[in-house]
């Protein structure tokens, strides 16, 4: 056939067909391939991309395409806009993760959990990164190369046992500070002395501070020792003293040394030597 053909309604097997594209097209309603009429929807209305000759994924005339059960990339995906069907925690939820550098804005994180009424949302799974009965929730580990680490513990038994604790804590040999407007007000160190207004606490229990309170209302009787006057005398409430303490019920101690008698006392009696 070398002239212009009219419609070819019937032919044998044609063998080494060449067909010249330099024309207008071809107008190809549907193809069969081995016999198996192709879906027509996969070469009607397509239109070329932009991409190099060899295209791994072939874009309508609105360069969008969907479908992808699975996408596998050795390069970087960019994008203008990013949206997930599932959330961050469907990724997040297999284990051993290659590292995630750069991740924009979320609005709320779960791992291994929901984020309903939180903004981030972890829970154990009883298993997997254990300290005895307690999963290891949260860890910060310092740049040195044998680092200070902080961590938050949640014990994996039923809440309705009040000894499955949450602990909170350096799991190194380091003091734990607390603080506000960027400075140390509470230290615990690795002796257990809790220093409140010092980073130095020299006793279990150290308060150099202190601070004015009331006792006693107006119009009641206060009585008070001053054995630097060597009297006793009692004077009408309220009177106000520095304390380093409040407390609502006795103290118990096995003895007790002062460096001032300047002590509350109230209900003194004369008693027999």
């Amino acid at each position: 056939m070398t002239a212009t053909q009219s419609n070819i309604t019937l032919a044998g097997t044609l063998a080494n067909l060449t067909l010249d594209m330099s024309g207008t097209g071809l107008n190809i309603p549907s193809l069969k391939f081995n016999g198996t009429t192709s879906n027509q929807t996969y070469f009607i209305n397509i239109t070329e991309g932009g991409a190099d000759p060899s295209k791994a994924v072939v874009l309508n005339s609105t360069k969008y395409f969907s479908g992808i059960r699975n996408l596998t990339c050795s390069g970087t995906i960019t994008g203008s806009t990013s949206k997930c069907f599932y959330k961050w925690k469907r990724i997040l939820a297999y284990g051993n993760q290659t590292a995630i550098t750069t991740v924009g804005p979320l609005t709320e994180l779960g791992i291994n959990n929901n984020a309903t009424t939180e903004y981030f949302n972890i829970k154990g799974s009883g298993m997997n990164y254990l300290d005895g009965s307690y999963t290891r929730m949260l860890c910060f580990i310092g740049s040195n190369i044998t680092p200070d680490e902080f961590q938050i513990e949640v014990a994996n038994g039923t809440n309705a046992t009040s000894s499955n604790a949450t602990w909170l804590g350096n799991k190194t040999n380091n003091d734990l500070r607390f603080g506000t407007n960027d400075s140390t007000t509470m230290i615990l160190t690795t002796t257990g002395r809790l220093g409140v207004g010092t980073a130095s606490p020299s006793a279990p229990l150290h308060v150099p501070s202190n601070n004015l309170f009331t006792f006693g209302t107006g119009g009641s009787t206060v009585y008070r020792l001053r054995t630097d006057g060597g009297n006793t005398e009692s004077a009408l409430g309220p009177i106000s003293y520095n304390v380093s303490a409040i407390f609502g019920g006795y103290i118990a101690c096995t003895a007790m040394a002062m460096n001032s008698d300047r002590r509350l006392k109230k209900n003194i009696q004369m008693t027999s030597i």
